[in-house]
């Protein structure tokens, strides 16, 4: 009996090892988004370009990809959330005769954040026969004018521009390409980024090297917005035929560009440790890669450059410009005091052994909760249940990101008693109040009271349970415009 019991136990153990294991527990859709878990899925964000969508799970693209938000007149204007999940495999190959924008969003001017695009192969090939037209690609966003936080892109990202137009001999500028690991063109916010790819841009068969140029950037080909806390990884240059100015940031910018690194071989005369051609405001950066011809931070500088470093194996920190950069040996570079200026607290961080100094990761959250409009509904009989209408809530970002939110919690909302309330909605450690007053309900006469049986018409309470999220967004009362304008911030879904 004993060995029969045995061998039961074995047989047991047997079958349930061959049972699949239990599946992790999906995370919470917050209320408001609508979950992607598959390369179809993504068709939703095509159909609904101002909606919130949560990637859910790691997802390998197949076959050649159509890009989302195709169209400068229908830009992506939602929030997309990879939440640290990845899409591998991207493929985007266009071409055309003119103008075009590339990228996994073409034009964006939502929030997208938390999301890994690896292994990426997006290329644009443009033969164009009238001047201006330019090629502009990015693996995240061809064109961004709302705000990208926290994504990571490796692969090759690439555009070529080729004109062809003999009878043209004037020594202008005609055909160009802007491209960036990120974005080709940023207008808004790209904060927190990382760039390992291969960023290409070639204008061949051009009339004359002043006729085609690229402006190549490890994280956006030309920036007229803000680059912020942000990371290139990997060389950038041409391959084939044509002009480039380059940066390992940005190939050109007359925005902003701030504690940013960059850590790439320049192998080229016109590419620089962080920034092409500035107009704008360089600081607090570090380029800690060699660059063989090119200059440490910047090939011209006309803008503002200030706290600055590279690595010495530069001639100079700008070609030509207003040059405050400071050159560092190798020994220099794994010493925080070279670093006059750098927030080592909070911002950079030298770990013990490493050559240079390297950002801390940056993690988006919420600095504020900002109560634009109160519920309809402010006085409340005894037993009755919250009612979120007309309820507007904004958070805030550390990144200057303003969305309206839904998924916070509601403490507080007692109609047990009489009196006066408050209610407190409260989302990542942060809260907003507000009054609600609770009277005793009215009392039927006894005449009016239906006879026992008959059904009388109420209204249902709201679903759901009033203790967990609730919010109802209804922008009415508040234009966007003014209350960006009150919080000074730039980017709000």
């Amino acid at each position: 009996m004993k060995r029969s019991l045995t061998a039961l136990a074995v047989m047991l153990a047997l079958l349930f090892s061959l049972l699949p294991a239990a599946a992790a527990a999906e995370p919470e859709v917050p209320l408001g988004y609508t979950p992607i878990r598959t390369q179809a899925d993504l068709e939703l964000v095509r159909q609904n370009p101002s909606g919130k969508f949560l990637l859910m799970n790691d997802i390998v693209l197949t076959g050649t990809f159509a890009p989302l938000a195709a169209q400068e007149t229908a830009p992506f204007t939602g929030v997309f959330d990879g939440a640290g999940h990845t899409l591998s495999g991207l493929k985007l190959e266009m071409t055309g005769s003119s103008t075009k924008v590339v990228g996994l969003f073409c034009y964006n001017a939502g929030l997208i954040r938390n999301l890994r695009l690896e292994n990426v192969d997006v290329q644009l090939t443009l033969t164009v026969t009238e001047e201006g037209h330019r090629g502009v690609v990015g693996a995240v966003a061809g064109k961004n004018t709302g705000s990208i936080t926290s994504c990571f892109v490796s692969g090759t990202v690439q555009a070529s521009t080729a004109w062809h137009a003999p009878d043209v001999t004037e020594s202008r500028l005609t055909v160009s390409n802007h491209v960036g690991a990120v974005t080709g063109e940023n207008e808004g916010t790209v904060t927190g980024c990382t760039a390992d790819a291969n960023v290409y841009g070639m204008t061949p068969m051009v009339l004359l090297p002043e006729n085609g140029i690229s402006f190549i950037g490890g994280i956006a080909g030309k920036n007229s917005g803000d680059i912020l806390y942000s990371t290139n990884l990997h060389n950038i240059g041409t391959a084939g035929e044509g002009t480039i100015l380059g940066g390992g940031i940005a190939g050109i910018s007359d925005g902003t560009i701030g504690n940013c690194l960059s850590n790439m071989d320049a192998p080229y005369v016109e590419v620089a440790g962080i920034v092409g051609e500035n107009t704008g405001s360089v600081t607090r950066c570090v380029n800690a890669g060699y660059a063989w011809s090119g200059c440490g931070v910047a090939e011209t500088n006309n803008g503002v450059l200030m706290r600055c470093y590279y690595n010495d194996t530069a001639q100079s920190g700008v070609s030509n410009g207003d040059d405050t950069a400071v050159g560092l040996s190798a020994a220099q570079l794994a010493q925080k005091g070279s670093f006059s200026g750098l927030d080592f607290d909070t911002v950079w961080q030298l770990e013990a052994g490493a050559a240079h100094p390297t950002l801390r990761p940056f993690t988006l959250a919420v600095t504020e909760l900002t109560l634009v409009s109160g519920p309809d509904k402010e006085n409340y009989f005894v037993g009755e249940t919250f009612d979120p209408a007309g309820l507007v809530v904004y958070a805030v970002y550390n990144n200057g990101d303003v969305e309206a939110v839904q998924h916070y919690s509601v403490q507080g909302f007692d109609t047990s008693t009489v009196g006066t309330k408050t209610v407190v909605l409260s989302l990542a450690g942060k809260e907003v109040r507000f009054p609600i007053t609770v009277t005793a309900a009215p009392v039927v006469p006894e005449e009016e009271t239906p006879p026992t049986g008959q059904k009388t018409e109420q209204t249902a309470p709201p679903t759901g349970d009033p203790n967990l999220t609730a919010g109802l967004c209804v922008l009415a009362g508040l234009s966007l415009a003014a209350f960006l304008k009150a919080k000074g911030k730039r980017n709000v879904k």
